[in-house]
């Protein structure tokens, strides 16, 4: 799935601030119902762009380890090598927060 990498969080903050003001003086069922399917849409997207965002840099950092490493060492590694590294990697950066 593409998501922009460009995405400017502060602006979708305020689409989703002005969507829910003009829900909050909605009175039509149907109005509000698509109103909050928009404003639910932007949150789940803002979401998924943050997530999308954070696995690419975490992808940078295994590669960049990866490179790193003596070759004799990552020589053979696997899908589920770099996976291990990169749930350590996560597991890292949790412990640091």
């Amino acid at each position: 799935m593409y998501y922009d990498r460009t995405f400017n969080v502060p602006s979708m903050v305020q689409e989703i601030e002005a969507l829910q003001a003009k829900l909050d003086e909605t009175e039509g069922e149907d109005e509000q119902r698509a109103l909050e399917e928009d404003i639910t849409g932007k949150i789940l997207w803002l979401c998924w762009s943050g997530i999308c965002a954070e696995a690419d840099e975490l992808l940078q950092k295994v590669e960049d380890y990866i490179q790193r490493e003596d070759a004799a060492r990552v020589s053979g590694i696997t899908c589920l090598n770099i996976t291990v590294i990169a749930v350590s990697m996560i597991c890292g950066n949790c412990a640091r927060l």
